[in-house]
């Protein structure tokens, strides 16, 4: 396995994250990387990134925020209601490794909206 996968499957496994992602957050690139892969598992696309914090990932970040909550602000905190709801298993069968599978893969037939 090489390093960029051994990277991105370490950072999933982990279910915590040092700093705050997206808007005005810390975007330390593992916290970002966790933060793409789960919302790949949840079904939500953050851009081809290499675990940077662009736009897309942002735009992601909100859509899923808007699920359940009135004013999604873009930021995935530590101790926040974002990270806790993406650490929930989705009802959707796969895992954090086959959501990053499809997104370097670039598979958008995989990717639900």
């Amino acid at each position: 396995m090489d390093s960029v996968h051994h990277k991105r499957n370490d950072a999933i496994n982990s279910t915590q994250l040092i700093g705050s992602v997206g808007k005005g957050g810390k975007n330390h690139k593992p916290d970002v990387g966790r933060v793409q892969a789960m919302l790949l598992l949840h079904g939500y696309n953050p851009g081809n990134t290499e675990d940077f914090c662009t736009d897309d990932t942002i735009n992601a970040i909100v859509k899923f925020q808007a699920r359940f909550m009135a004013s999604p602000d873009g930021r995935v905190d530590p101790t926040g209601r974002t990270w806790k709801r993406l650490c929930i298993q989705p009802l959707a069968h796969g895992s954090p490794q086959e959501a990053l599978a499809n997104k370097w893969s670039g598979n958008p037939a995989k990717w639900s909206q």
